[in-house]
């Protein structure tokens, strides 16, 4: 009795202060319909939130004759959720608490009806358009639908029934939209994918039932994971980390607990249900962002910018954990390396997250240090993940920069760190103890790696490294580099990554046949002149070079092509795909793209034909990134790059760009 004499209370002064400002009324009906059109395609969400910020556990929505019920078993309507309700930002609720806090939400309802029943606390009272009018002798369009709650004494039999039913299966609180726009919520049905329950705090059943439309979701909550099964189709699963009142990032694990990229659709910023907006990276990411009435997009305020430093943080505190522990799962990483998405959002996010990365000391090595990237120094790509481990293994030098955890080497190698120097592969190389426990191929593409890099250097300039002291095997014995004979097939197979040019003239400095027993090799494995995995060496030379300052960037790239003795012409102008074809002494030829960069690490284009050259010539295709500053010039080189990039098609006019990329870098002073 006392919750109907407050909805009786609340009506007559709603439609007091309707009749002395009935000015104010026709201004709210028409923001009504304004919040209501503001808010399409998310009614369903609105009623799916506000059920679980009431503590619901189930909710069911189906239709009969016309009428739409949707009913949860949260905690009953109070005297102020009515009046918050009825008027507008009048919500109890807190921000970053619950899912629902402006107390606007629900005016999209009337998108669905004119005539509103909820039935809460053993009591039923209605929002309704004609009963409003009429008490006010105004037009239906003059008057809110939610606005004045009327009190129903009874209603029709059909619905009193479902109503009971409803109440004997436990449902506390049941909306009847009368006469409802089932077009509308059919169209937001379809729309429901099992995230739009990943981050809510108390729903475990859902079932909506509407004409040959049945979803019936089961969510399962255990310790980080939430399985999402949606009847006997599907089920994901899902790792979640982070604070709740803060930030979390949820992962999609497969059918054996290993996290894996999601979708593109999935991959978008929650505020609890899920926006339209990409987070650039294959996993959801939920935080109190601000967004706009509808929920759809985020906005950016300080509000989300804080929200966004809070994800930073997470992600960066995650990455943190897995280094430091021998045995994480460090998958997150991978998911990290696939980051695309050029939109705000996406781009202040992994400033935030590269900022934290760069400049905090993070990487736990093995020796109990925690470095930053700038601290840390890693291994060419010319070997492959094995075989860098296999050196990390067998060198006491290169120990000393070896994570705890193996499995993050990939995600850091990204933060454009050092790499070991020439001058530190000599003290390796001069290890016996190395060279002895070295297997004949790795110790092979060693020296095939350093020749090829001094080479290069001395090509620009007098580089002077002593190398006498390092050391191969002949046999079971470990002698002098410039021992010429017993070299193994394999060690010549490894030593055959460098360029033919460099081991001449190498031979010639020192006295040595390497270049013979390479061609004595050939015969079972012919090398490619440059043919290896990309690697991230920067070449910095003190003698001035030959190339000139002030030529376009495909006029540098051909002449230092052309110092590296190879034969090159510029093709820029036939429209082929590529700017310049180059030959080597050996006849090997290479088709390179020159780009020209105005800055380290700019995002670089492909266009249609470019693509399809590459795609035809495959590894014989080069990208040549060019940059220059007053100090020098460098040049990346970039094999093959439909393979090694992550290209994304922008419409633009069709061209696949990047705006990630290592690859051979050659530097070079003025």
């Amino acid at each position: 009795m006392e919750m109907q004499a407050f909805i009786k209370n609340i009506s007559k002064q709603y439609l007091d202060e309707a009749s002395s400002s009935p000015q104010l009324l026709k201004d709210m009906a028409a923001l009504e319909k304004y919040m209501a059109e503001s808010y399409s395609e998310r009614i369903l969400i609105e009623l799916i939130q506000n059920a679980d910020d009431a503590g619901s556990k189930r909710i069911c929505l189906f239709e009969n004759n016309g009428h739409l019920f949707f009913a949860n078993d949260g905690a009953p309507f109070s005297k102020e959720d009515i009046e918050s309700i009825s008027r507008s930002g009048a919500s109890q609720k807190q921000r970053g608490l619950t899912i629902g806090y402006r107390g606007v939400g629900f005016k999209s309802a009337c998108h669905l009806s004119d005539e509103i029943l909820i039935h809460s606390s053993d009591v039923t009272f209605t929002f309704s358009k004609e009963i409003c009018a009429n008490l006010l002798k105004l037009t239906k369009e003059q008057v809110p639908t939610i606005r004045i709650p009327f009190l129903v004494e009874s209603v029709e039999e059909e619905i009193k029934a479902e109503i009971s039913n409803l109440k004997q299966a436990g449902f506390t609180t049941i909306f009847v939209f009368k006469n409802a726009n089932l077009y509308q919520i059919n169209l937001e049905i379809a729309s429901v994918k099992d995230g739009y329950f990943l981050f809510l705090n108390h729903l475990e059943k859902i079932n909506f039932i509407l004409g040959e439309t049945i979803l019936d979701y089961v969510i399962r909550r255990q310790k980080d994971c939430i399985t999402i099964h949606n009847g006997e189709q599907t089920s994901k699963t899902w790792y979640i980390f982070g604070e709740p009142k803060k930030s979390r990032v949820a992962c999609q694990l497969n059918e054996n607990g290993e996290m894996i990229p999601c979708s593109k659709e999935e991959s978008v910023f929650h505020c609890y249900l899920p926006t339209l907006d990409k987070t650039g990276f294959s996993f959801k990411i939920q935080a109190d962002f601000s967004t706009d009435p509808s929920r759809k997009h985020i906005t950016y305020d300080e509000i989300t910018d804080s929200a966004l430093e809070d994800a930073a943080e997470t992600i960066f505190s995650k990455i943190k954990q897995i280094a430091g522990e021998p045995n994480a799962d460090a998958t997150l990483l991978k998911l990290l390396k696939m980051q695309q998405g050029f939109q705000k959002g996406p781009q202040l996010l992994n400033k935030k997250l590269k900022s934290k990365l760069l400049t905090e000391n993070w990487i736990r090595l093995k020796n109990g240090n925690v470095i930053t990237p700038s601290e840390f120094k890693g291994l060419p790509k010319v070997f492959e993940k094995a075989e860098q481990l296999d050196l990390i293994g067998k060198s006491s030098f290169i120990q000393q920069y070896s994570p705890i955890n193996s499995g993050i080497i990939d995600y850091v190698e990204t933060l454009n760190i050092e790499l070991v120097t020439l001058e530190e592969w000599i003290h390796v190389l001069s290890d016996s103890i190395f060279v002895q426990s070295c297997n004949d191929l790795l110790l092979g593409k060693c020296y095939g790696y350093i020749i090829n890099e001094i080479y290069i250097k001395n090509t620009f300039g007098k580089l002077n490294l002593d190398i006498s002291s390092c050391l191969v095997k002949q046999g079971s014995n470990v002698v002098n580099i410039k021992t010429n004979n017993g070299h193994s097939p394999d060690f010549i197979k490894g030593l055959s990554i460098v360029q033919t040019s460099a081991i001449l003239w190498f031979d010639k400095l020192h006295n040595t046949t390497w270049q013979a027993q390479i061609q004595e090799n050939k015969q079972t494995a012919e090398p490619k002149f440059f043919k290896k995995p990309l690697q991230n060496s920067v070449y910095k030379v003190e003698k001035r070079t030959t190339l000139t300052k002030w030529r376009s960037a495909e006029q540098q790239c051909l002449q230092y092509e052309e110092q590296l003795g190879n034969s090159a012409k510029d093709v820029s102008k036939q429209n082929v795909g590529y700017d310049i074809e180059s030959i080597s002494p050996t006849g090997d030829k290479r088709y390179i793209e020159v780009k020209s960069v105005s800055r380290r690490n700019a995002e670089i284009t492909m266009t249609n034909n470019e693509y399809t050259a590459a795609h035809l010539h495959s590894n014989d295709y080069y990208l040549c990134v060019v940059y220059a500053d007053e100090v020098g010039i460098q040049f990346t080189y970039i094999q093959n790059p439909l393979q090694h990039l992550r290209l994304e098609k922008r419409i633009k006019q069709w061209e696949w760009f990047c705006d990630e990329y290592t690859g051979e870098e050659i530097k070079i002073t003025w």
